[in-house]
């Protein structure tokens, strides 16, 4: 399993592209850690998969846990600030894990 985040500094988003270079297909969740909301994608063996994220909730904050269900051991974590040059806020969750 591959990832690739792509910054959308302008309307404050991040594209998170699951890819499967693998021969087989893959059950992938992806969790926003901030919403709890998690993402779904069966990704058959060759493809990608694309999951657009808005970040004005959390002022450009982000955290989101990958995982595979074929793959006890994959676990991917990306977690960051968006800057946009405008004056930021500090991480809406600091403190509360």
């Amino acid at each position: 399993m591959q990832v690739h985040t792509s910054y959308h500094k302008e309307h404050n988003a991040i594209t998170l592209t699951l890819s499967n270079p693998g021969s087989q297909s893959a059950q992938v969740s992806l969790k926003d850690v901030y919403s709890g909301r998690i993402v779904s994608v069966q990704l058959q063996a060759g493809h990608r998969d694309e999951s657009t994220f808005e970040l004005n909730p959390t002022f450009g904050w982000y955290d989101f846990v990958i995982t595979a269900e074929s793959d006890s051991t994959f676990l991917y974590q990306i977690s960051g600030h968006v800057e946009s040059g405008e004056e930021s806020r500090t991480d809406p969750a600091i403190g509360s894990r």
